[in-house]
């Protein structure tokens, strides 16, 4: 597992990897189709050939409607901002989200469009795009990347009929994984041999979540929820465990939800707490496995608050914090207590010690903020850029 307006500024909460299915679940359409001419131009490529680049910070920064740049911080707290690449943003679409690889300096940017969207590559280390095959980046969206980092999981085609691929970005190679078009969501196990996978027959029929080997044997449903959508659903670090969110079935967009944990074999669920739901963020494992870091959305949406029962329709109104769910004893507890603020898309640096987001708690727009675990002071990293969508480079 996106919302839209003229300005294009709730746009930075609305990157839910399954609006397709959210079209026939809460009557929100967006289609993901780009016009020919359209799929890609030469990027922008800003001074000098770059040295690699490693366990740095990326983030977007949009400084103009439709216009975003990838920004690289050597140091996340110290370092100087550089320019690698601009994407390609046809007229009318905007950069919804950006996805470094595991390992390794690809990007994922997503583009999403009134009536189009697609996927471009890059590579982080030259600030030059990916050639890949035209006919399938057409009508694509980002679903994950492979824990080997060099390959990415595309969804190509609209509900009920996509079609889910596993490309490799080094050769362009593809396959099609089986499984059926009403797929949404789909992530590989740590050693790339099985699959999860969430579908849905639409609004008013739940979900359902299925784990089998990755030629689509030994399948076994694991989650039926008649009422539900799960969504995300990604194993750990060391494949020993599964997190999720679960959110109601539902024709309001965005809902509070559920953080679950379960075993490997998706057995033994277990709830952590509410989180938020509908905005499509992603519960993120840190890299050793015994947190997970979600969005948790602080007011409740009770038809007798109005500005409450505002957020459940209108992206920008959410007020939410960054929350820290601790796998052994299963505790929950605030990363941020920031006051009106809305606080998103947390992303952990590869070795742990820093965890990123994006809040407006600055009070000059959205900006990037960084935790340091090391003894949990927060920084504010950029001040009014329009920053969003952090995450950080593996590169070995």
């Amino acid at each position: 597992m996106r919302n839209q307006s003229s300005s294009k500024k709730k746009t930075h909460n609305d990157h839910f990897k399954f609006r397709e299915r959210l079209s026939a679940i809460l009557g929100v359409v967006l289609l993901l189709v780009i016009g020919l001419g359209l799929l890609f131009v030469p990027q922008k490529v800003y001074g000098k050939q770059q040295e690699p680049i490693g366990n740095d910070l990326l983030y977007l920064q949009s400084d103009a409607p439709g216009r975003s740049k990838i920004k690289h911080k050597s140091q996340p707290l110290s370092g100087e901002d550089s320019t690698i690449a601009e994407p390609f943003v046809p007229a009318g679409c905007t950069a919804l989200g950006m996805y470094a690889s595991p390992h390794g300096p690809w990007v994922a940017i997503d583009i999403t469009c009134e009536a189009s969207g697609f996927v471009q590559v890059i590579n982080a280390s030259s600030g030059k795009p990916v050639d890949l095959d035209a006919n399938l980046i057409q009508d694509s969206t980002f679903v994950n990347w492979a824990p080997t980092g060099n390959e990415i999981i595309l969804r190509v085609g609209s509900l009920p009929n996509s079609r889910i691929y596993l490309l490799q970005v080094n050769s362009g190679k593809y396959n099609q994984l089986p499984v059926p078009g009403n797929v949404y969501d789909i992530a590989l196990s740590t050693n790339g041999r099985r699959m999860i996978y969430s579908l849905t027959q639409g609004l008013g029929y739940g979900s359902e979540t299925w784990i089998a080997d990755t030629d689509g044997g030994n399948a076994q449903r694991v989650l039926a929820e008649p009422n539900h959508i799960i969504a995300f659903a990604h194993w750990s670090p060391s494949g020993k465990e599964i997190a999720f969110i679960r959110m109601p079935d539902s024709n309001i967009p965005f809902t509070i939800g559920e953080l679950w944990i379960m075993d490997e074999d998706g057995q033994k669920p277990v709830l952590l707490g509410s989180a938020d739901a509908g905005h499509g963020y992603r519960p993120v494992w840190s890299p050793d496995g015994q947190q997970v870091a979600f969005v948790v959305r602080e007011q409740n949406g009770e038809e007798n608050d109005s500005i409450d029962h505002e957020a459940n329709y209108v992206a920008e109104k959410l007020v939410s914090n960054i929350y820290l769910a601790n796998v052994n004893d299963k505790s929950i507890f605030s990363v941020t207590k920031f006051d009106g603020a809305l606080t998103e898309t947390p992303f952990w640096s590869p070795d742990g010690e820093y965890l990123a987001f994006s809040t407006t708690a600055g009070g000059s727009g959205m900006d990037i903020w960084v935790l340091d675990k090391r003894n949990d002071k927060l920084s504010q990293i950029t001040h009014g850029l329009n920053a969003r969508q952090p995450t950080w480079l593996s590169i070995p």
